[in-house]
């Protein structure tokens, strides 16, 4: 399929069947001869663009890029964001694989796409060349920014990674803070690579579109650079030309190559006749088809593939990071540093490092730093029998199909599965969430389960009791460890509370203490110990609350649970829950953790001192005293109806209190409840 244009459906269509170079070439050779006129243009208006009509017709000859039909480029035109990425896909070779795809991602949620170009977006998004950003919002048809072809063109090479480590990197353009935060490190390692740089003011142009003749150039860079293994390029000395067919020495090994009708040829970057070549030149040629169709007259031979492939024999391996593989290529052995996400592909699907074996033969892609990032291996992929162990957490036997979930991870069961239940043979519908089981995964499908019951006895506290539609769960506290489990309970278990009868699961309650037999994680039976725990507790009372639904009291800042009907005692007298009062001295007796009696006294004490501050709130008059005696400030609350005496003043109040009087205080309970002022 074609890249799609944005000037019209038709125009789509011409580039998807190809006609644009009709109007251009004749029928073909016939006679054997290259033809003469062999170096007449293929485009007729890139005539302004000499700098790019190189790459032009070489992306053109190895069917990268099309015309738009009537022999024209449209050098001008901007490329869109899914030109870009389709152009980045059919470099790397991944064309194939998104012509097969009929489905945009899940995820996508961005403009529509059109037909032709779902497998592309898919695809890209499969490679890592789009994300999540851009499954969001993409834009199909909008130009494509300079920065973001950066960003496309550097996943495409599988540098994503690299380009996060160089996202803080100073970049050498003039308009480097134009650049997105977001593509410092794209922009940056496409220009380390000399994919895409500057003009000659030093500016990069991020926020700018590209043209068709700026992108036709990046990715001719990007083809020189990447070794797909789709089709061949070639490098050597020319050392004989015949009608049809070209003798390169390759390596120190001459091969010969048919010559495409059509082939094209350039010398620093001018375009001449295939007899222009001379014996003992230098030349990169490209094959497609098995046919020569591009032919460069080079000053030297370089080799500056950033990525390369190598095909052998895996003589060793080593399955422990960091990962390393050897092979051999005819008599030579390589060794190969792996990357730790290195992609393995076998002839039928995807697996991974350690399923390779030594005298596989295999494929591996190298990047620039000379490590393996990609292996295909020539053979089927055969997935190892997994052993899987863990405690049964569901199980769900259907009619269509059966699952198993061994901690919290969910597998797919054979009905046919073998079934071993404390050593004896079982059916699936013997297993029981809560067993321990050791299975065997075998193509993703439990084929084989050994499972045994799993019995204990916790001791502990019922810390809550939770109903639900699959029944009654508690919630215990083990007292040998302190922590807390929930376990359901059989809706058949025995159920034993001391000096109850007939006992049921109803009658037990948070607080409960006993003994829990656990079988498979559910209660089968339970012992209630109904002895019950008294403890006493003295000191300030510093909080109060009594309400309809529950009453509370604190003491020293620890609170309890307060009985409504706890008897109280106040400096001896028997008194209500409602006469207690913050700043008493209490001391309480607390059965299984709830107060039952409280025996408090009003604490009296009087300070001598100076008024350092007086504090008005909408609760009162508070005093910030300093005591004589110790220097230590304290703070209290003045009782609405404290007695307030102050020397040569008849009938004072608390409002006739100044800063700095000095006197005699008497506090009840934390509350100042008479003031002595002296003159």
């Amino acid at each position: 399929m074609r890249m799609k244009r944005l000037i019209s459906i038709t125009l789509a269509l011409v580039l998807v069947l190809g006609i644009g170079m009709t109007s251009v070439y004749a029928d073909g050779w016939g006679n054997g001869k290259v033809p003469p006129g062999l170096a007449k243009k293929i485009f007729n208006d890139t005539d302004a663009f000499k700098w790019a009509e190189k790459a032009i017709e070489k992306m053109f000859q190895k069917g990268l890029i099309n015309g738009i039909g009537d022999g024209k480029f449209a050098p001008k035109g901007d490329v869109t964001k899914i030109e870009a990425i389709t152009m980045a896909l059919r470099v790397m070779g991944w064309e194939d694989d998104a012509k097969v795809i009929t489905q945009l991602p899940k995820q996508y949620k961005g403009d529509k796409v059109d037909k032709w170009a779902i497998g592309y977006v898919a695809l890209a998004y499969e490679k890592g060349i789009l994300d999540d950003v851009d499954m969001m919002y993409f834009k199909p048809l909008a130009p494509a920014l300079r920065h973001e072809v950066a960003k496309y063109v550097i996943r495409a090479l599988g540098y994503e990674k690299e380009a996060q480590k160089n996202m803080n990197k100073d970049l050498p353009f003039v308009d480097a803070s134009l650049v997105p935060q977001g593509s410092v490190g794209y922009v940056y390692l496409v220009n380390d690579l000399e994919l895409m740089q500057g003009d000659n003011q030093k500016r990069f142009n991020p926020m700018g579109t590209m043209t068709r003749a700026e992108m036709a150039v990046l990715f001719s860079r990007v083809d020189d650079k990447v070794d797909t293994g789709k089709d061949r390029a070639v490098s050597g000395e020319v050392t004989r030309i015949y009608s049809d067919r070209i003798s390169v020495k390759v390596k120190n090994k001459t091969e010969t190559f048919d010559l495409d009708s059509r082939v094209r040829v350039y010398e620093n970057d001018k375009r001449i006749d295939i007899d222009d070549i001379k014996i003992g030149s230098k030349v990169k040629i490209e094959i497609k088809d098995g046919k020569v169709v591009f032919i460069e007259v080079v000053d030297k031979i370089e080799d500056d593939k950033i990525i390369t492939r190598y095909s052998g024999v895996v003589k060793d391996i080593d399955k422990s990071k960091p990962y390393r593989l050897a092979i051999q290529s005819e008599t030579m052995v390589m060794m190969f540093e792996v990357v730790d996400d290195v992609e393995v592909i076998f002839r039928d699907g995807k697996g991974s490092f350690s399923d390779i074996q030594k005298e596989d033969e295999v494929t591996v892609v190298v990047d620039r730093r000379n490590r393996v990032i990609k292996i295909e291996v020539a053979k089927k992929y055969v997935k190892p029998i997994e052993n899987i162990k863990g405690y049964i957490t569901n199980i769900d036997l259907g009619r269509r199909y059966n699952e198993i979930t061994i901690d919290k991870k969910t597998y797919d069961l054979a009905s046919d599965a073998e079934v071993k239940i404390d050593g004896r043979y079982k059916k699936l519908s013997d297993l029981k969430i809560g067993m321990y089981a050791e299975a065997e995964l075998e193509d993703d499908v439990i084929v084989y389960v050994d499972a045994e019951n799993v019995e204990k006895t916790v001791k502990g506290e019922i810390t809550n009791i939770i109903k639900s539609v699959e029944g009654t769960s508690l919630k215990i506290k083990e007292n040998k460890t302190n922590k807390e489990y929930t376990y359901l309970i059989d809706k058949e278990a025995k159920i034993v509370i001391e000096y109850l009868r007939n006992a049921k699961i109803e009658d037990l309650r948070k607080g409960d203490k006993g003994e829990f037999e656990v079988q498979n994680s559910v209660i089968v039976e339970v012992y209630i110990d109904t002895a019950v725990e008294v403890k006493e507790v003295e000191g300030y009372i510093t909080d109060i609350e009594l309400t309809r639904r529950y009453n509370e009291i604190t003491i020293d800042k620890k609170t309890y649970d307060l009985s409504s009907d706890a008897k109280v005692k106040i400096d001896g007298r028997n008194k209500s829950l409602s006469d207690l009062r913050i700043g008493m001295y209490a001391e309480v007796v607390l059965e299984d953790g709830v107060v039952i009696s409280v025996d408090a006294e009003n604490v009296k004490v009087t300070i001598e001192g100076e008024i350092l501050d007086i504090i008005k709130d909408n609760l009162g008059t508070t005093l910030k005293i300093e005591e004589d005696d110790t220097d230590k400030v304290y703070t209290y609350a003045v009782h609405k109806d404290a007695k307030v005496y102050i020397e040569d003043l008849r009938n004072a109040k608390i409002d006739d209190l100044l800063k700095g009087d000095e006197g005699e205080f008497k506090i009840v309970n934390n509350i100042i409840v008479e003031i002595y002022i002296e003159d």
